[in-house]
């Protein structure tokens, strides 16, 4: 989850940063639920920011909520005008302030690896979505595809930053805890650190939940 402290001073300039990395993990993640969504489905985006992950998914027509713990990454988000509702929320420490079943569709892009445990997010992330609802979401992998088994994997950034790299049967385990089936999948390249070349890799995965339709 964006912390407020860690994004209040650049929020403004977050959006050209991203350029900068050739960050395109939005635009695979909307090529991945496009199949999946219609006009009109509500959905959650945890971690919003400033809302990069979610606009092509308001243009479409799907209302987008969003919540975040960086009430300047909120500004940002707000002045798009592409969100019907903004709420400040840190998931790391607050439940999702909206009743069970709530939202068609749940994502959350370039997120999760800033947390060790995911248990907390991945269950009220499924309490909020319908049955056969869908809920998206990226973790950070190596080039190779990621961290085996149920291992997760600490990694400090240059900005002094600690990740997680969560294994593959960590996921697949939290998958089947709550009741989600993944349907798709894809390693991506995240980003390039336009200084040194460095890049960071993704999985995107798209998962339903139970057997229903959504409706």
């Amino acid at each position: 989850m964006t912390d407020s402290d860690d994004y209040s001073d650049f929020a403004a300039q977050y959006d050209s940063m991203i350029e900068q990395f050739q960050s395109y993990a939005d635009a695979a993640v909307f090529g991945l639920m496009y199949d999946r969504v219609e006009p009109g489905d509500k959905i959650l985006d945890i971690g919003i920011g400033t809302g990069l992950a979610s606009e092509r998914l308001a243009r479409y027509g799907l209302s987008v909520y969003g919540i975040d713990a960086s009430q300047a990454m909120l500004r940002e988000c707000e002045k798009k005008r592409m969100a019907k509702e903004l709420r400040r929320v840190d998931v790391s420490r607050e439940q999702i302030p909206y009743e069970d079943g709530f939202f068609q569709h749940v994502l959350t892009c370039g997120v999760l690896h800033f947390f060790e445990s995911l248990d907390d997010v991945f269950r009220e992330a499924v309490r909020v979505l319908k049955d056969g609802g869908t809920f998206t979401f990226t973790v950070m992998a190596d080039r190779d595809g990621g961290v085996e088994g149920r291992t997760v994997t600490r990694r400090q950034t240059k900005w002094g930053r600690e990740v997680f790299l969560q294994g593959r049967g960590y996921i697949t385990e939290l998958c089947s805890q709550n009741g989600l089936k993944p349907v798709a999948w894809l390693l991506v390249l995240g980003d390039v650190d336009p200084e040194d070349g460095g890049k960071n890799y993704y999985w995107i995965y798209v998962t339903r939940k139970g057997t229903g339709t959504g409706e």
